[in-house]
């Protein structure tokens, strides 16, 4: 059960035409699990590629597999590299 979650922000960066990296990081609400706020950052991740690659997009690197959340007081961060497809 969650209290209340927490605000998310972001990084957005154009490596190339087709190749972005997304970094973003949430605050954990109140009473929200880890896997609460892997799941709320990976869900942003997918919205924010869709936005900006409205024909399609792929995930070059997903870091809920490659990447632990990063430490730090009520913060966690994830990084995304993605393709306009």
């Amino acid at each position: 059960s969650v209290g209340g979650t927490g605000g998310i922000k972001y990084t957005h960066e154009e490596i190339s035409p087709k190749r972005h990296m997304l970094v973003v990081t949430a605050a954990p609400g109140v009473g929200e699990t880890e896997g609460s706020i892997r799941q709320r950052i990976h869900q942003f991740s997918i919205r924010f590629s869709a936005k900006t690659c409205p024909q399609k997009y792929e995930f070059v690197d997903d870091p809920n597999f490659v990447q632990p959340l990063a430490g730090g007081f009520m913060r966690r961060t994830q990084t995304y590299v993605f393709d306009c497809t």
